[in-house]
């Protein structure tokens, strides 16, 4: 059962909640731990969204959203004219949490990777579920192995959460690979979940979705990462048409309905409004790549993740620090005495001790900033040993 006891233990046992409220970000800092883009909102989407709110109706929609959104948004992810359906959410986080409550009983397993986002495993436990974690190949190009997958499948086994491009390591599942897992779950009778927040944001491969390719599949993404609308609150779900129903009776208790003026505003996205925006961010964001993978060269950080979607990197600090020394406090010092802020790598599980996460959506000198700082700090703590 959810109760405040059960909330209150695992708000303990968040390590990234406990850093986060304990530590404020100034101005003078170069911000590295952001999970949101360094961009404004388009000024042409604003605008839209001026005339949205003088001229259009912003009461409830129906729960799933409105119908010309989720037809534009079957539209764009080329679904299947029957069988599947759209819910829109506010935001992904939503999507998440109502797609693992609404499918899922207590004492089901679900399988969450590791080193993943924390949120997984907190809204697992939530659903009285028990999170079963399975490794990610940090350091590799392929970064789950299928057949360690499966080995993991017991006849508890309801779900798999699966994320990409991956946060906080920036890669890439590949598309085979993850229909080889989906072909499984099918089989076995497992719901495939797969976070596709980023999925727009790929540098080497063509970006591609996994919506509507088994009735077992579950997708769900933001339209916040790209376009700077991270306070607007919107998202969506994609699912068999039964799952979708399911997950809608949920959410009509549970929120009603997502923003409506978000819902309109993506709506003018989708109709064309973002595409000249979405072009100049992939852009802007494949320099900054560049220009961060020639930092790491410089400074020698070799230890790294090499991100193919995202905006984040991975770097294992502890590589190049002759004293052990945890990622909290690692990323303690560089707030408090180098003011750089980054994300603990233990934030996203055991296996990222020994991490920091970079987000590298920032701007270009402040991007140089923060690698020299980090470098110094590194260099620094050396000296003492």
């Amino acid at each position: 059962m959810i109760g405040k006891e059960k909330i209150r233990q695992l708000s303990r046992q968040s390590l990234y909640g406990q850093w986060t409220i304990t530590h404020k970000i100034s101005r003078d800092v170069i911000n590295f731990a952001m999970s949101e883009p360094h961009f404004p909102m388009p000024a042409n989407i604003r605008n839209a969204a001026q005339e949205i709110v003088l001229s259009e109706d912003l009461s409830y929609t129906d729960t799933a959203g409105l119908p010309l959104l989720r037809e534009l948004i079957a539209q764009a992810y080329k679904l299947p004219d029957t069988g599947y359906g759209v819910s829109v959410t506010g935001g992904a986080s939503e999507a998440l949490f109502s797609g693992v409550m609404a499918l899922s009983e207590p004492g089901d397993e679900i399988l969450i990777p590791v080193v993943g986002n924390p949120s997984y495993e907190v809204v697992v436990s939530l659903a009285e579920c028990t999170p079963v974690r399975y490794a990610i190949q940090i350091d590799k190009r392929i970064p789950i192995l299928p057949e360690r997958i499966y080995s993991l499948f017991t006849d508890k086994t309801c779900m798999i959460i699966l994320n990409t491009p991956m946060d906080p390591t920036g890669q890439v599942i590949d598309k085979i690979v993850l229909e080889n897992i989906a072909d499984i779950c099918l089989e076995k009778g497992v719901l495939c979940m797969i976070d596709e927040s980023y999925r727009e944001i790929t540098y080497e491969s063509k970006a591609f979705s996994m919506s509507g390719y088994n009735p077992n599949v579950i997708t769900f993404t933001s339209i916040s990462k790209l376009f700077s609308m991270t306070g607007w609150r919107l998202g969506w779900i994609i699912g068999s048409e039964e799952l979708m129903e399911t997950v809608n009776f949920l959410r009509n208790y549970s929120t009603t309905c997502a923003p409506t003026i978000s819902q309109r505003v993506a709506v003018r996205i989708l109709e064309g409004a973002g595409s000249e925006h979405r072009d100049k961010i992939l852009s802007i964001l494949a320099n900054r790549k560049k220009l961060m993978r020639e930092l790491l060269a410089q400074h020698e950080f070799y230890a790294a993740t090499t991100p193919l979607g995202g905006y984040f990197l991975f770097l294992n600090y502890q590589e190049y620090c002759k004293k052990t020394i945890s990622s909290i406090d690692f990323a303690n010092l560089l707030l408090e005495k180098y003011k750089v802020a980054v994300v603990p790598g233990i934030y996203f599980g055991e296996e990222g001790e020994g991490y920091i996460r970079i987000a590298f959506a920032t701007d270009e000198k402040s991007i140089q900033e923060g690698f020299a700082r980090i470098r110094q700090c590194l260099t620094d703590l050396n000296k003492k040993n």
